[in-house]
């Protein structure tokens, strides 16, 4: 008789140490998986065995004093069950909301802006990124003047967007059709020699309804590398606005750069 009551109290304990094993591991994969690094897979992993051998000891400790049968160790194994899974759901109720997807063009990285610079309210235009704004001094042909420029920069795809302005020191009603033209052609050579550029096409046709100067440039970057370059040159009274981009030369056009050029608007 005593004999068989050791063998059912062995079984009970294996049956217990069961419920335990199996908690643990319900608890260690939950709180794992909520954990933001290895230190935190640690740190969770003692409060799961802490949380474990709390679960576990309770029916153990009961079964021991009232010298539970088989079917209080059912019990207390439903119970555990019952226990974990509302671990679980109180784990899955604290997981933080993921963000939305961000809209992006068709080149990865590249989310699209409406821009306009604090000291050219009037001049709008569509940029791919917040741009990196900056002045500096120019003298150019006699002419001297505060250049005022905003880029974006993609280094890895050695991709660039960026505009410009800046004020002539001349009435704005003394520049005619015929120094507007040649303002912008002496601001397109201007560009060529800085850039160390050779130009491949030129396009000097009004847009927008202003003086205009369009053209494209092949400069040498760095090494045997180059780049292509897109420069377009309005005039509206005495201001000055520069649009560029830069591309590798055998990019394939994806419509960026034309979506760029286009969105240029003086309101």
């Amino acid at each position: 008789m005593f004999r068989k009551q050791q063998q059912d109290a062995a079984r009970q304990h294996k049956q217990v140490w069961w419920v335990v094993l199996i908690t643990g591991s319900v608890l260690l994969a939950c709180f794992s998986s909520s954990a933001p690094d290895l230190a935190g897979i640690v740190g969770y992993s003692l409060g799961a065995l802490v949380a474990c051998a709390a679960i576990g000891a309770v029916p153990y400790a009961i079964a021991r004093l009232a010298k539970a049968k088989a079917p209080q160790t059912a019990f207390f194994t439903s119970a555990s069950a019952v226990l974990s899974l509302a671990a679980l759901g109180t784990l899955a109720g604290k997981q933080e909301p993921q963000p939305e997807p961000r809209s992006t063009s068709q080149s990865t990285g590249i989310e699209w802006r409406q821009f306009s610079p604090a000291g050219a309210p009037e001049l709008s235009v569509s940029l791919p990124a917040a741009p990196r704004e900056f002045t500096y001094d120019v003298v150019n042909e006699g002419y001297k003047f505060t250049e005022h420029h905003a880029q974006v920069l993609f280094p890895e795809d050695r991709l660039a967007y960026g505009l410009a302005y800046f004020d002539l020191p001349v009435p704005a009603d003394a520049i005619g059709d015929d120094e507007a033209r040649s303002l912008l052609e002496l601001f397109k050579t201007g560009l060529l020699v800085k850039n160390d550029a050779v130009q491949r096409t030129e396009n000097s046709a009004p847009r927008n309804g202003l003086p205009c100067m369009d053209f494209l440039a092949t400069a040498k970057v760095s090494g045997s590398s180059k780049a292509l370059l897109h420069f377009r040159l309005y005039l509206s009274g005495n201001r000055v606005y520069q649009l560029f981009s830069s591309a590798p030369p055998t990019e394939t056009p994806n419509g960026n750069e034309e979506r760029f050029f286009s969105s240029f608007a003086i309101n």
